[in-house]
């Protein structure tokens, strides 16, 4: 019998014991506040880019199969609920002549649930960025980016034809032994000419690579190693290069570019490595493999949050001088869509929010580590 047929035999075993739930959110992660402790339900964005956000949640819904399940909040709902729910607080947010009868019409009609104890999580950003690169390598697009390793995709289609609703981490080699090593030539979807540039795509899960022949495509994640994934920012804090308060993206790649020789060190420290593929469509796909919205979209730990659920967030956003700089922070309250998730984003209070791929989206994304509350919402029954 060779490993790949007994590997087979013993999902198959595990299978047979998985029940129709596939978001099963982690028993008392999440609570229902008092009535004193409810936000008042606002908005600061265009209704247009939320209903484009319901969509693409009701789209994924109505992709699950019959039967299944969403459990959250000390309650289980069922795909048609969901949708049901999206389309009720949409007609609210569309019908309601102010903000007051917004308010109160939330209030009587949706539950409300938010991470359990301190209410307070960790809200960082995200983009879609737009790098230079060639389908060849040839000086000085040199740095590969890979697609998903035939034994690795084979095992997440098995998953996904047993409808397992997590891929189970099947540890594969490190991001040292693969780019050390050379394991993986002949996989290389494209080149890019920085090692940091890999890294951002790695980092941001999809973007948009320029070719030389002027034609721009668009990549997405597709894998990962299984590996866990170790925070470069908290490697060159601990080791006193930055203080944790200035952690930041552009702190980040500025020290790796003013110390060439750390990189392949600092790099290697975050075993976890990203595989890609090509995508056709507008914008990057998250977790649901719907298309992302710009400022409405959020990756979190479906471990604890339902997939496609709607939320609202109260945080802070950054202001832009005319040179293109962050010159303060303003409140933010916009309701966004649980749609996406991140190796790096463990826990009921960690979100990651999607800002788009503007010049904003990416200053933005490199600078946000902003405290924040998140209430998730769902139609009463």
């Amino acid at each position: 019998m060779t490993d790949r047929t007994l590997f087979s035999l013993v999902l198959v075993a595990y299978l047979i014991f998985l029940t129709v739930h596939i978001s099963p959110v982690a028993a008392g992660a999440l609570r229902q506040p008092s009535l004193q402790q409810l936000p008042v339900f606002d908005d600061d964005a265009p209704i247009s880019s939320l209903e484009n956000a319901i969509k693409q949640s009701i789209n994924y819904y109505n992709k699950t199969a019959p039967g299944q399940t969403f459990s959250f909040c000390g309650k289980t709902f069922t795909a048609s609920f969901m949708i049901e729910s999206l389309d009720s607080f949409l007609t609210i947010a569309k019908e309601s002549p102010d903000s007051i009868t917004f308010h109160r019409k939330v209030s009587q009609n949706f539950l409300v649930c938010r991470p359990e104890k301190n209410n307070e999580i960790l809200v960082t950003g995200y983009y879609e960025p737009l790098l230079e690169g060639s389908l060849e390598k040839k000086p000085p697009f040199l740095y590969p980016l890979y697609k998903l390793p035939a034994e690795l995709a084979e095992h997440k289609i098995m998953q996904i034809k047993a409808g397992i609703k997590k891929p189970v981490k099947q540890k594969y080699w490190t991001r040292a032994q693969i780019e050390n090593m050379d394991l993986l030539v002949g996989q290389e979807l494209a080149f890019l000419s920085s090692p940091l540039d890999a890294f951002i795509l790695h980092i941001q899960g999809s973007g948009k690579i320029r070719l030389q022949d002027g034609t721009t495509r668009s990549i997405h994640y597709a894998g990962s190693n299984g590996r866990a994934y170790r925070s470069i920012g908290r490697l060159l804090v601990d080791e006193g290069k930055m203080t944790l308060e200035d952690v930041s993206m552009p702190l980040i790649l500025k020290y790796l570019n003013d110390n060439p020789e750390d990189i392949t060190r600092v790099l290697h420290h975050n075993e976890s490595f990203i595989f890609f593929k090509w995508e056709n469509g507008n914008g990057p796909k998250g977790y649901l493999e719907e298309p992302l919205t710009a400022g409405r979209s959020v990756a979190a730990d479906l471990d604890y949050y339902p997939a496609g659920g709607l939320c609202m967030l109260k945080s802070k956003k950054p202001v832009m001088n005319s040179d293109g700089e962050i010159s303060g922070w303003v409140p933010m309250t916009r309701f966004v869509l649980l749609q996406d998730s991140g190796s790096a984003i463990k826990g009921p209070k960690r979100i990651d929010f999607f800002w788009g791929n503007s010049d904003y989206a990416q200053a933005a994304a490199g600078s946000m580590r902003q405290p924040g509350s998140l209430f998730l919402l769902v139609k009463k029954q």
